[in-house]
């Protein structure tokens, strides 16, 4: 029987938590010596797929959706956090103080977290918690990549070959702890100066042309804050927090088929209470988002004007006794969007789910969920089953099956939004040649999962998946070519296509010593069937992503970290017309460039190693890291900015 459960492991995929690293090793040890923002925290998960056209904001992928689908959920400590903007969101819009962050979870296949699915994955941020007594801390970070003519481009006295500036980034955080009682502020600001020279000429080429006069500095801005307070007793626990967020950034709109400046802005009131009284939990949410898209410049001529108001409600109740436990979930979340041409405003989703989990002799548990979203014209259901078994000698499998569907208004895409009216694509020169059509996204996911403790040191895991999209919606935007911004919208459309994909990973940790710990993890991707578009589509995506990482404390107060990223190369045939084309300086930047388009990027290595020093009773701490060691231009789209070999280095201090 075991060798018959060890073969199906052929189908595996991981039910993965990111973050362990930073949760559980001792205080005198390494957390993370390498990341500088909050997006550090998961590129080093070969489970997920990225892109990115400035090397600040990324598209992440669970490898279902492309990197123009559906984007993974967000949460800090477990409550969603809603930034998506057309398929675009910046963690870097995000209130994430990195030295108060304990760890993340990550799931990247389809799965049911916080009683609400999450078939694009989840990643949840959680922060550590509040400590008795009154503490403050703050941190900066300055980064300097070689290579690149720097941020003063355009001042003849402050031209220097080097000084391509990422940052400065700040952050604080004020916390007080007393009894059951917590209250928590937190502030970040992160700032990212686009000097590589392809990128910074084609914004400000597409500020004019987009009607922007006035001159100003290619510069991404992003702050947030957060405040939050809290009770915690032994059966009940109350939250409540706000959150402001803005982002004046260079949205990367993929109908558009580039840039477009644009400022967003992010607002969140919580309140969230869960009570437990013996074999019953009860819980109760209520969040409010404000989200708004427009224009960077008062000078510019084109108008967003996009804006959405979300109020959630939500409650859950679970029994539980030895043998299974019962949950069943409700939701409520009206919508109202308001932009130009949008003629019906409101919209409103109610959820459904319900979840039955049963342990069975010990060694085996099943879990059931069923789940419905429905909407005024349509209804999309989820249905799950998963077995675990665990033997309780080093061996544990997991084995799931999922049916999805996701409501068109969830996929929220650019495209969706025109369907009802949108009318802003025009005003960008966006080619429709046909009305679009778009349905339910729909898919059957089966993945297993088996993990293997050969020893106290040493563990290893097999996961796969296969996937199967009875319908998927494929954005596609065959850009043409121009001289001046490289890239001009040709004809946009979405269609409905079906194909099947396989994936396979491999991970193992080998922790040598107490204060030596290392981990290997593989990830293949392939298309096994679909349409043409499906294939070339999916061709965006890596193939093949290694990850390895190394982390060692030798002494008290002192850490390193050594990451190295392999991913294979990618095709993108949307940008076919540019392939072999042209580009060079125009508007006299400094140094003179030129080269040529290619759709295709290369295979890539991408090494970096950090060190973290603590000082003062760990009062104070100093993070040095150097990324790119080989110094080879690393780029992840094809019209995107190239990073070479970057040195970087933060404070903090902790009161």
């Amino acid at each position: 029987m075991r060798f018959l459960l060890f073969l199906i492991s052929i189908l595996t995929v991981p039910h993965f938590v990111m973050g362990q690293a930073l949760s559980e090793v001792k205080s005198d040890t390494l957390t993370d010596a390498t990341a500088l923002r909050p997006a550090d925290l998961v590129i080093g998960n070969p489970s997920w797929s990225f892109s990115s056209v400035d090397m600040y904001t990324y598209h992440f992928s669970n490898g279902l959706y492309g990197n123009y689908g559906m984007q993974p959920s967000l949460m800090i400590d477990e409550l969603p956090v809603d930034i998506n903007f057309f398929g675009w969101q910046s963690l870097n819009m995000l209130p994430i103080y990195l030295p108060g962050v304990e760890g993340i979870t990550t799931k990247s296949s389809p799965s049911t977290y916080q009683h609400t699915v999450h078939t694009a994955g989840v990643i949840d941020f959680q922060n550590s918690p509040v400590s008795p007594g009154l503490h403050a801390g703050g941190n900066v970070y300055l980064g300097n990549e070689t290579g690149d003519p720097g941020p003063w481009v355009y001042d003849s006295t402050k031209v220097t070959p080097n000084v391509d500036r990422w940052g400065p980034d700040t952050g604080g955080q004020i916390s007080f702890g007393k009894d059951s009682w917590y209250g928590r502020g937190t502030y970040v600001l992160r700032r990212h100066q686009q000097t590589d020279p392809l990128t910074h000429q084609r914004i400000h080429r597409t500020m004019r042309a987009l009607g922007g006069t006035r001159f100003y500095p290619v510069q991404t801005n992003s702050q947030s804050g957060m405040l939050e307070g809290g009770y915690k007793s032994d059966r009940l626990t109350i939250r409540a927090r706000g959150i402001v967020a803005e982002d004046r950034n260079y949205l990367f709109l993929q109908p558009f088929g580039r840039e477009v400046p644009s400022e967003t802005r992010y607002g969140q009131l919580a309140f969230d209470a869960k009570y437990n009284r013996e074999s019953w939990n009860f819980g109760l949410r209520y969040i409010v988002n404000q989200k708004e898209l427009t224009k960077r410049n008062p000078d510019h001529d084109y108008v967003f004007d996009w804006s959405q108001l979300g109020n959630l409600l939500k409650g859950s109740a679970a029994y539980s006794n030895n043998n299974y436990t019962l949950t069943g979930a409700i939701s409520y979340d009206d919508l109202t969007t308001k932009a130009p041409g949008i003629r019906r405003i409101n919209d409103a989703i109610t959820g459904i789910l319900v979840s039955f989990d049963l342990s069975a002799g010990g060694t085996s548990r099943y879990r059931f969920n069923a789940g419905l979203n429905v909407s005024r014209r349509q209804t999309a259901k989820t249905v799950s089953a998963l077995y675990n078994h665990n033997e309780g000698e080093g061996w544990e499998m997991q084995l799931a099956a999922t049916y999805s569907e996701t409501l068109p208004i969830r996929q929220n895409s650019f495209g969706y939004w025109i369907t009802r009216g949108y009318s802003f694509y025009r005003e960008l020169g966006i080619q429709l040649d046909s009305p679009l059509n778009l349905g339910k996204n729909s898919l059957y996911h089966f993945n297993l999962q088996n993990t293997l403790e050969l020893s106290e040191r040493l563990s290893f895991s097999l996961n796969s998946e296969l996937t199967h999209h009875t319908d998927l919606n494929i954005p596609w935007q065959e850009v043409d070519y121009d001289f001046g911004t490289g890239s001009t919208p040709g004809s946009f459309e979405i269609t409905g296509e079906q194909g099947a994909r396989f994936g396979f990973e491999t991970s193992a940790t080998y922790q040598t010593m107490d204060w030596l710990r290392q981990r290997l993890s593989t990830h293949f991707r392939t298309t096994l069937l679909g349409s043409r578009r499906y294939k070339n589509y999916f061709r965006q995506v890596p193939g093949v992503q290694i990850s390895y990482r190394l982390d060692l404390a030798p002494v008290r107060n002192f850490a390193v970290s050594l990451q190295g990223r392999y991913r294979s190369s990618t095709r993108w045939i949307e940008f076919n017309a540019l392939d072999g084309r042209e580009y060079q300086d125009i508007d006299n930047l400094f140094p003179v460039f030129s080269g040529t388009y290619d759709s295709t990027l290369p295979s890539q290595v991408d090494l970096e190693i950090g060190a973290l020093k603590w000082f003062w009773e760990r009062r104070l701490s100093l993070q040095v890291t150097v990324q790119n060691l080989l110094n080879e231009e690393v780029g992840l789209h094809p019209i995107g900015a190239d990073r070479a070999l970057m040195f970087n280095i933060k404070a903090t201090a902790t009161f």
